[in-house]
């Protein structure tokens, strides 16, 4: 289950940051910028720490459900990991606690992206 959450947040990474250089809004550019910046930091941190748990992952695979409006994505992404919270966290706190700093990137840029532009 890591693997598809890592192949969703690679995806809306790069998607944002193509948006990053094509949208007119200085408030969306500056909220793309950093979604794209923090979600790999953030990514990062939580695959470690799950992999301190469980084991190096599998395979990352292909996105499966691929979009070209990245608040579509970034909204479908979060509800994601909200359904499958417990199945990415395997029961660890921690590894849950990470996980949760993952959706708080993808939250904030929903809010920036709807409010701030």
């Amino acid at each position: 289950m890591i693997e598809q959450l890592i192949s969703r947040v690679f995806y809306a990474r790069n998607l944002a940051h193509y948006e990053h250089f094509r949208t007119k809004s200085y408030a969306q550019h500056k909220a793309l910028g950093k979604f794209y910046d923090a979600v790999i930091d953030a990514l990062d941190t939580l695959v470690e720490a799950h992999q301190g748990v469980n084991g190096i992952i599998g395979s990352i695979p292909a996105p499966e459900d691929i979009k070209s409006d990245i608040l579509k994505t970034l909204k479908g992404d979060a509800e994601w990991i909200e359904t499958h919270h417990d199945e990415v966290s395997m029961g660890n706190r921690a590894v849950g606690n990470l996980l949760d700093n993952v959706t708080s990137v993808y939250l904030s840029t929903i809010y920036r992206l709807e409010n701030l532009s």
